[in-house]
């Protein structure tokens, strides 16, 4: 997975796409019984658009700039180490909360997330085919 993400911020920057270059080289890190691949990146300056309570028409226009380079950047990209599915992809929000809600122990926690789960089951099922 590391070497894909490599190739993806190669890709990024290829295309001029906002990517943050990498400061120190991956080392493999242990922590209790795992091991686990670390890596420092550089940090990217910046805000959440979401925190623009009224965004101006040359920041989202930037914005959009930024986001079609990356779009560019990646349509075609493909590496064997990328061929996974992602917790954050939403044709997928369903399965991952289903098996992923047992690892949740206190009661109303794990009833709010049931609650949740039922209303994705109900908004995402009619689109799942579109998705």
């Amino acid at each position: 997975r590391i070497e894909s993400q490599e190739r993806v911020l190669e890709a990024l920057k290829e295309h001029n796409a906002p990517a943050p270059s990498e400061l120190a080289a991956s080392q493999l890190v242990h922590v209790g019984n795992a091991q686990h691949v670390v890596r420092l990146l550089e940090f990217i300056p910046g805000r959440m658009l979401a925190s623009e309570p009224n965004p101006s028409a040359e920041l989202l226009t930037e914005f959009g700039r930024a986001l079609a380079r990356t779009d560019r950047a990646l349509q075609t990209f493909s590496h064997p180490g990328a061929k996974r599915t992602s917790l954050w992809d939403v044709r997928h929000a369903v399965g991952n909360i289903s098996r992923l809600k047992a690892a949740v122990t206190d009661g109303t926690k794990l009833a709010l997330i049931e609650a949740a789960l039922e209303i994705a089951q109900a908004s995402l099922g009619p689109a799942q085919d579109k998705l």
